[in-house]
């Protein structure tokens, strides 16, 4: 028995070199996991593997090494009216431009994640956020970015939303949640409910649309990221452990890119 790892191409296309994705649940199996690891090491460089459950720091005993990066908290929240009251430094961003002051924001959205973190990646990690917020803001990968003005005028918080739609497995309809992805504030303002008043902007908004809920991921071990997220009535889900797994066999070739050896 083995998974089936999925190609990653967004980030395969960015990093120069084959991303697969493995997605595992509770009672999966090791002896699978491992297996499988060893079978794409020729077709991946690198695999991300998702956990749905907190589980060991790197799993022992494997050949291709396999090692967390990344402990994280899926907050949700059902949205109903009346709307929140929104801060009056809180405006949608709506220019055309990419400004010095949103990638600076965007960095900082990144700096607990696991990009951040893997020292692999960490070379590629503020490329990756501010392509990202480009993404955002000149692509339409978000469909709305909310920014908190700070005291020059000037963007010093940032959150963006997409809408996804799924089918929820208990009752058969459709969601429609917004989805926090980067959010990120000018340390100088934090501990001052800038954050709190990024979800009620995103809240707002989605009542505004017909969205059925907002929800973000949190790092599992900020503790007070989730204080925030629970004092603003977001439940937490089941904690998901995300993994790195490196294949040993790749070399990078000038003239040829990365290769397996």
């Amino acid at each position: 028995m083995i998974y089936t790892t999925f190609p990653v191409d967004w980030d395969s296309r960015f990093f120069g070199f084959p991303v697969g994705r493995i997605n595992l649940s509770p009672g999966f199996s090791k002896d699978a996991l491992g297996e499988t690891l060893q079978q794409g090491k020729r077709d991946f460089r690198l695999i991300y593997v998702f956990l749905k459950e907190k589980g060991p720091n790197e799993f022992e005993g494997f050949e291709v090494p396999c090692v967390c990066y990344d402990r994280k908290l899926v907050y949700e929240k059902k949205i109903s009216a009346p709307a929140p009251e929104l801060d009056q430094r809180l405006r949608r961003y709506t220019e055309t431009a990419c400004t010095k002051r949103m990638e600076t924001l965007a960095v900082i959205s990144g700096q607990q994640s696991r990009f951040c973190r893997d020292p692999q990646i960490r070379p590629f990690y503020e490329r990756l956020f501010l392509t990202w917020i480009s993404n955002a803001i000149l692509g339409g990968t978000s469909d709305v970015n909310w920014v908190w003005q700070g005291d020059d005028g000037k963007p010093s918080g940032l959150a963006t939303v997409r809408i996804v739609r799924y089918t929820d497995p208990q009752t058969g309809q459709t969601v429609k949640d917004g989805r926090i992805g980067m959010m990120g504030v000018e340390e100088k303002y934090r501990g001052r409910g800038v954050g709190s008043s990024l979800i009620q902007a995103c809240e707002y908004w989605g009542l505004s649309t017909g969205l059925d809920q907002i929800s973000l991921s949190v790092p599992a071990e900020c503790p007070a990221f989730n204080r925030m997220c629970e004092k603003a009535g977001y439940s937490p889900g089941a904690e998901v452990s995300v993994y790195h797994s490196w294949s040993p066999s790749w070399e990078y070739d000038p003239r040829h890119g990365w290769k397996y050896q």
